[in-house]
């Protein structure tokens, strides 16, 4: 017997590996698409996300071609796990999509847009505050602005010494004139 014909006994069992690895395939994606729906990233995360799973289908492969025949690719194995995948995809695979949009549409009635009301009360609150806190600066601000004095209009600079002196009489004094 050589490795290019294997009996059909372990070709059957290698198929129905290959389904129920194309299975795992078929939740490994929905796992990620429940992921996108709940939290709904950027593309660019979606992109790196489906190269993941990708990478992640490609290894599960070649673990059922090692497994099975020895590490050869064989068109068996490919059409198990696509039959494998194609029946989760229209029985379960519906399914949990289902129950993932109704768990989403109860966590966003039930947690986020309560969350939402709160954060846009805080938000609020806090604009509030910073703008009492805004003015009470500004009014700082402009008493520790305002200048000081002219010379000639304080009051205590005021006497008759200093307006005799610069007028230029020399000193002022009582009968001094």
């Amino acid at each position: 017997m050589t490795d290019m014909n294997l009996p059909l006994e372990e070709q059957v069992r290698g198929f129905l590996i290959a389904v129920a690895a194309g299975l795992i395939m078929g939740l490994l994606y929905d796992l990620f698409r429940v992921y996108r729906l709940l939290m709904r990233p950027p593309r660019r995360q979606v992109f790196f996300l489906d190269v993941l799973v990708l990478c992640a289908c490609a290894f599960l492969t070649f673990l059922v071609a090692l497994a099975v025949s020895n590490g050869t690719l064989r068109f068996y194995i490919f059409l198990g796990e696509g039959i494998g995948w194609c029946a989760y995809a229209l029985s379960l695979g519906q399914v949990t999509v289902r129950l993932a949009r109704v768990l989403l549409r109860l966590l966003q009635k039930l947690l986020f847009a309560p969350l939402a009301r709160l954060w846009a009360f805080c938000r609020g609150l806090l604009a509030r505050l910073a703008g009492c806190g805004k003015t009470f600066c500004k009014k700082i601000f402009k008493q520790r602005k305002k200048p000081l004095k002219q010379r000639g209009n304080v009051v205590y600079n005021r006497n008759r010494f200093t307006a005799a002196w610069k007028r230029g009489r020399g000193h002022a004094g009582k009968g001094g004139g």
